[in-house]
C-alpha cells in the first residue's frame, strides 16, 4: 500500500492516489475521514423536555423558532486546531445582540463573546477579565472576508427592538454522530483510469458488440465515430486499473477540508482512529469480551458464531469481513474458517453482526479469528499512517492556530500565484462500487 501523485487544486483540497489496496480498505479510509475524525462544535439536538443540549436560547426575537436558531448555531464551524485535547467546560460562548433603530442588524459569529472559564476559576477574578479574542474561534473567511451570518434583526426601538441572547458550550464529536462534526466537505474516491490504449480499445469493441449489437465497423465510417464519441462520454470510465483477480487496486482520492484542520492531519488522524478501533478487539481471544460484544451461536445452518458489535456499522463490519476472507479463507492464516460475513440488522439500531463459520464448532476458534483480523487491520492502519506521513512530510498534524490565519492566507495566496492552478480530477462513474458498504 502506498500513496502517489499529490496535488492541491486549491488551498483546502488535496487529491492523491492510493495504490496496492483492496477497495474495502480504501472505502474504510473514506468512511473514517467522514465520520471518525474529531472536531469541535455546538451540540444543538432536541432533548425530551424540548430544550437543546448545549445551546441555551434565552431570548429570540427573530422569525426563527428557538430550535431552528439553535440548529443554525450548531452548524457554525469552530476553529479548534487540536480537538483531541479540547475540554468542553473551559470556555463559555455568549451571544447578546440588540437590533438598531434605523437599520437591519446582522448577527454573525464574530458577535460571540468567549470566556476562558478555566483561567477565571483559577484566579477567582471576574469573567470579563478572561475573554478570548473571538477571531481565535471564528476567524473571517478568506473567500468572503466575513464571518458566518446567524440571523438578522429588524429595525426598531423600545418595545419593538429585537434581541438575541444565547449561551452555549462547545463539545468534541465526530461525523458519525452528526454532520456538524465532520472535518471535511468532501471525501470521495474513484477507480484510477487505465489509459492503456490496447485495454481501452478492447473494452470499446466489447461494448459495441454486447451493448450496441455491432459486429464489425469500419474505423473510417461515421457510425464508428459516433460510437467512439459515445463510448468516451461515460463508458470509458469503466476502464480502470485492475489486478490479477479483476478487481480495482488503485484509487484517486479527493479530500476537501472545511478549513479548520489540514487534509494531511485529517487523513493521518483517520488512520489512527482506525488503528485504535481495531486494537480494542485484538485480544478478545485471550481476555474478557468488551461490554459492547455479545457472542451467540450462528442464526443459520452454518456451524459458527455471531458476534454482535454495539456501536459499530458497515465500517468495521466490511473491514473485518474482507480481512477474514482474504487471509483466513482464501489465504493461509490461522485459524482456518469456513465463512465470514456481516450485516447491519436494522438501520436505526447502532449495531453490527459479524458471522464466523468454524468447522470445529468451537467459540475459541471464532474468537481467535476475529482477534487475528483486528490485529491485522490495526497493523494495516499503522502501515497506512507511516506511508501517509512519509508521503506528505511534516504536514500530517493540526493546522496552524487561528491567530496566524491571516499570515497563512497571504502565504497560500502567494504560493497559488507562483504555481499553475491544477484542475481537479473529474468524478467518474463507478459501476462496480457499492457506495454504502
Amino acid at each position: 500500500m502506498k500513496f502517489l501523485e499529490l496535488s492541491k487544486p486549491d488551498f483546502r483540497t488535496y487529491t492523491f492516489t492510493m495504490e496496492d489496496a483492496h477497495v474495502t480498505y480504501a472505502n474504510t479510509l473514506r468512511r473514517l475521514i467522514l465520520t471518525g475524525v474529531e472536531t469541535v462544535a455546538f451540540r444543538s439536538d432536541m432533548t425530551a423536555t424540548g430544550t437543546t443540549t448545549d445551546v441555551t436560547v434565552k431570548q429570540n426575537d427573530t422569525p426563527m423558532t428557538n430550535e431552528m436558531l439553535a440548529d443554525r448555531i450548531g452548524l457554525l464551524p469552530i476553529h479548534v486546531t487540536d480537538p483531541t485535547t479540547w475540554k468542553e467546560d473551559d470556555f463559555l460562548f455568549t451571544l447578546t445582540v440588540a437590533g438598531e433603530k434605523d437599520s437591519v442588524r446582522h448577527v454573525k459569529s464574530e458577535d460571540f463573546v468567549v470566556t476562558d472559564l478555566s483561567k477565571a476559576a483559577l484566579s477567582g477574578g471576574a469573567q470579563e477579565e478572561f475573554r478570548v479574542p473571538t477571531e481565535q474561534f471564528f476567524p473571517k473567511s478568506r473567500l468572503t472576508n466575513d464571518t458566518c451570518l446567524i440571523a438578522s434583526l429588524q429595525p426598531g426601538s423600545g418595545s419593538s427592538q429585537q434581541r438575541v441572547e444565547i449561551v452555549a458550550k462547545a463539545t468534541k464529536g465526530t461525523g458519525r454522530e452528526h454532520a456538524r462534526f465532520s472535518p471535511v466537505s468532501q471525501c470521495s474516491y474513484e477507480y484510477t483510469p487505465d489509459k492503456t490504449e490496447a485495454r481501452i480499445q478492447e473494452m470499446f469493441v466489447k461494448w459495441a458488440t454486447v451493448s450496441k449489437k455491432v459486429q464489425e465497423l469500419d474505423k473510417a465510417s461515421e457510425r464508428y465515430q459516433e460510437l467512439w464519441r459515445e463510448f468516451n462520454t461515460m463508458q470509458v470510465k469503466r476502464c480502470f486499473k485492475i489486478n490479477g483477480k479483476g478487481e480495482p487496486y488503485c484509487f484517486d482520492f479527493t479530500v476537501e477540508s472545511i478549513g479548520i484542520l489540514s487534509v494531511p492531519y485529517i487523513v493521518n488522524r483517520a488512520c489512527e482512529v482506525g488503528r485504535q478501533m481495531c486494537n480494542r478487539y485484538a485480544m478478545i481471544d485471550q481476555t474478557k469480551l468488551p461490554d459492547e460484544i455479545t457472542i451467540s451461536p450462528a442464526d443459520s445452518r452454518i456451524i459458527g458464531f455471531d458476534f454482535l458489535f454495539r456501536g459499530h456499522d458497515h465500517t468495521l463490519g466490511n473491514l473485518f469481513q474482507t480481512w477474514l476472507v482474504e487471509n483466513h479463507i482464501e489465504g493461509e492464516a490461522q485459524p482456518r474458517i469456513s465463512y465470514a460475513g456481516y450485516a447491519v440488522p436494522h438501520p436505526l439500531r447502532d449495531e453490527m453482526v459479524l458471522r464466523i463459520g468454524v468447522e470445529s464448532g468451537k467459540e475459541s476458534d471464532a474468537r481467535a479469528a476475529v482477534a487475528a483480523a483486528a490485529r491485522g487491520c490495526a497493523a494495516m492502519f499503522e502501515t497506512m499512517s507511516v506511508e501517509w506521513k512519509g508521503f506528505v512530510g511534516s504536514t500530517a498534524k493540526p493546522v496552524v492556530k487561528a491567530s496566524a490565519a491571516k499570515q497563512v492566507m497571504k502565504a497560500s495566496e502567494s504560493d497559488e500565484k507562483s504555481q499553475p492552478r491544477a484542475a481537479p480530477k473529474p468524478m467518474m462513474a463507478r459501476p462496480q462500487m457499492a457506495s454504502k458498504k
